[in-house]
């Protein structure tokens, strides 16, 4: 009987979501870039990041921007898997120079 309750109950916790996968929350490339900006803008506000350091990521993040609608363009209203690739390969390393940033200024 005891099983049975505990099988249930997690089959109850699988169905309502509360185990996910990290791909469960898979983010389009639109999505990415909006975040970021916010994170940069957020953390300027916060004073984690200088006017001269958020204005350097929302450049990249407008190049970023850019590239993509070229290739979008180029492949008649649609990202390629490689192109998407590049993109999110960019978007990384936007993000992670975004939280060195951060952390270089907490631990000063």
């Amino acid at each position: 009987m005891r099983r049975v309750v505990t099988l249930a109950v997690i089959a109850g916790m699988f169905a309502t979501g509360f185990f996910q996968s990290a791909d469960a929350k898979k983010w389009t490339i639109y999505q990415r870039q909006a975040a970021l900006n916010k994170r940069v803008s957020a953390a300027e506000r916060a004073k984690e990041l200088t006017f001269k350091e958020a204005q350097s990521f929302k450049d990249d993040l407008a190049d970023i921007e850019e590239d993509k609608c070229k290739m979008i363009t180029k492949n008649n209203g649609k990202l390629s898997y490689e192109d998407e690739e590049k993109l999110e390969k960019r978007l990384n390393k936007v993000s992670v120079k975004i939280q060195d940033k951060k952390l270089e200024k907490r631990l000063r």
